[in-house]
C-alpha cells in the first residue's frame, strides 16, 4: 500500500528543485559583482521559482487545470534557469565540471516535472519516492521533519523516470 503524500516537501521533484536552487546559489557567490543584477539575480530568481511553483501546484492539486498550469510555470522557470546557466558558461563564469553537474541536475528536475505532468498519480509517493538527499534535507525541510534525522543515499535513476517522463524540450 502506498503512503499518501502529506506535503509538497515530500515530493522528490520539489526536493531536487531545492537542491538545484541551493547549488546554483552557492555557485553564483563567486560570479563578478558587475553581473549581480544582469545575470546572478536572474538565475537565482528563476531557480528559486521552480520549487515555489511546485509547492503552488501541490496546493492546487485538486484542480487539474491549475495543477498543470503551475507545473508548467515550474518548467518555464527551469528553462529560464538553463538559459542563464548557458550564458554563465559562455561568459566564462563557471567551469565545465560544475556546469555539467548543474545542467544534469536541472535536466533531472525537468524529467520529474514531465513525469508529474503525465502521471495521474501525483498525490502519492509511488514510483517517485526517493530517499531525501542530505542537501535537500538541510535546505528544504523544516528542522522538525522526521526526514531531517535520516541520512540516506538518492535512489538510482530509472529508465521510466528518464525517458517516459522527459517532455522532450530540454
Amino acid at each position: 500500500m502506498e503512503r499518501k503524500v502529506e506535503s509538497f516537501m515530500e515530493l522528490s521533484t520539489y526536493q531536487e528543485a531545492c537542491a538545484l536552487d541551493f547549488a546554483i546559489f552557492t555557485q553564483t557567490k563567486s560570479w563578478p559583482k558587475e553581473e549581480m543584477y544582469a545575470l546572478t539575480d536572474q538565475i537565482r530568481r528563476s531557480s528559486r521559482s521552480v520549487g515555489a511553483n511546485i509547492a503552488e501546484a501541490w496546493a492546487k492539486r485538486r484542480y487539474p487545470a491549475h495543477f498543470t498550469s503551475k507545473l508548467t510555470d515550474a518548467d518555464a522557470e527551469l528553462q529560464e534557469t538553463l538559459h542563464w546557466l548557458m550564458r554563465a558558461k559562455e561568459y566564462g563564469y563557471i567551469e565545465s565540471k560544475p556546469f555539467e553537474e548543474l545542467w544534469n541536475a536541472a535536466k533531472q528536475v525537468g524529467r520529474r516535472l514531465g513525469s508529474m505532468l503525465k502521471s495521474g498519480d501525483w498525490s502519492s509517493l509511488g514510483h517517485r519516492q526517493t530517499v531525501l538527499s542530505q542537501r535537500a534535507t538541510v535546505h528544504c525541510l523544516p528542522a522538525t521533519s522526521a526526514a531531517h534525522s535520516q541520512q540516506a543515499q538518492p535512489e538510482p535513476e530509472r529508465a521510466a523516470d528518464t525517458e517516459a517522463g522527459d517532455s522532450g524540450h530540454r
